[in-house]
């Protein structure tokens, strides 16, 4: 756990120094607290000093982002021997955008600052959780099961929506026995192209959203039953946000993972898994279950060139986290997963874990993977 000092009064909060701290999980980027502070002070001018460095400083630019500010200044402060002003600025251009002006800066022989004016119009949702299923309707027997399952979630704040294709949602038995799901039709998605347009059929969601968080998820996701009580719990701020993923016997289902790419970005690359505990800077998400906060989506979307297996979810966080948007990973939340054809693994520490955890990280951890599925075909 990270300790972020911070003091307060007459308006002005300082974040770095003082007497009182808060704390919160940097390497987990779960940074709801720091936005709580926010929200409580409600501060007209933030001091962020050079000492709030990596993570801490990333968690607490998005927790100003997700806060209910929308009127303040914002002063960074160092000393000439700390990061250089490029580490701090960027990602703090990247957060605000065109919202953010520099109105004084000044450069010192020991130290510098500058300061910055936030003026920005926050938008209204109709919803606090938008659900939506994204089915491709060939087996009906578990799409009752999954709308059975997500119908607990049916709540005021919450709305349930399944993307599927036209004669699913035009069933007259379905919309009867699931009143309270809405139904959309992806009939528009669909082209002479043979390849499933996945990142179309997900863009649906995104184009008729108005919830504030955005959960997609395909058939074989399922949710623990009070998952969306320890969503709003543990991250009610988040950009995007991954909990413990597992198979129905127990192992790690590309929950907190990450790519290793030993050639040009995409190519030979290799999953690996991140412990609960490490940082999770290189973390990226499954696009099975797929949890995203509107406000930090924004207008990206899911490139409608990359299909099925064409890692179009990778593709999306990595464009968001250039653009400033963390991962939040927590570990006291839970879904699973009916099938397991993806990358797993058993729990324990034995040799299997030292291999999908360590060795696969590497450099040449690629040659080593490829080594061992040509061995695996040989044996047949």
């Amino acid at each position: 756990m990270t300790l972020l000092n911070y003091s307060f009064s007459r308006g002005t909060l300082w974040i770095g120094r003082g007497n009182k701290s808060i704390e919160f999980d940097s390497r987990n980027a779960l940074f709801s607290p720091i936005t709580d502070l926010f929200n409580s002070l409600q501060p007209k001018r933030i001091y962020v000093y050079g000492g709030v460095t990596g993570k801490a400083y990333l968690c607490t630019l998005r927790a100003i982002f997700h806060s209910d500010l929308e009127s303040f200044q914002i002063t960074l402060w160092k000393r000439n021997n700390q990061s250089p002003w490029e580490d701090y600025l960027y990602p703090l251009s990247r957060t605000f955008g065109p919202e953010l002006v520099q109105s004084r800066y000044r450069r010192g022989r020991h130290f510098g600052w500058r300061r910055f004016q936030v003026s920005r119009h926050l938008p209204n949702y109709s919803y606090q959780l938008g659900i939506y299923l994204v089915s491709d309707g060939k087996d009906l027997v578990r799409l009752r099961a999954s709308l059975e399952a997500l119908s607990v979630y049916c709540a005021p704040a919450t709305v349930l929506r399944v993307i599927c294709p036209a004669q699913v949602s035009a069933s007259a038995e379905l919309r009867s026995a699931y009143p309270q799901w809405e139904w959309i039709d992806d009939s528009s998605i669909y082209s002479a192209d043979t390849r499933f347009p996945i990142s179309k059929k997900k863009n649906l969601a995104f184009d008729k959203n108005d919830a504030e968080r955005v959960v997609i998820l395909h058939e074989r996701i399922r949710l623990h039953a009070e998952w969306v009580q320890r969503l709003f719990k543990n991250a009610r701020f988040f950009d995007l946000y991954t909990c413990g993923l597992f198979t129905q016997d127990g192992r790690r289902y590309l929950d907190k993972f990450g790519i290793r790419f030993a050639g040009y970005p995409t190519l030979k690359k290799n999953h690996y898994f991140l412990t609960w505990k490490e940082d999770n800077a290189h973390q990226l998400v499954d696009g099975g279950l797929f949890v995203i906060h509107a406000r930090a989506l924004g207008g990206h979307r899911f490139d409608p060139a990359l299909h099925w297996g064409e890692m179009e979810d990778v593709d999306l966080v990595l464009r968001m986290k250039q653009g400033g948007s963390l991962v939040s990973f927590d570990s006291k939340n839970k879904a699973w997963s009916t099938t397991d054809g993806h990358f797993s693994l058993a729990s324990g520490y034995g040799l299997v874990a030292l291999y999908k955890i360590w060795i696969r990280r590497l450099s040449w951890g690629y040659r080593v993977a490829r080594g061992l599925e040509r061995l695996k075909a040989i044996r047949g």
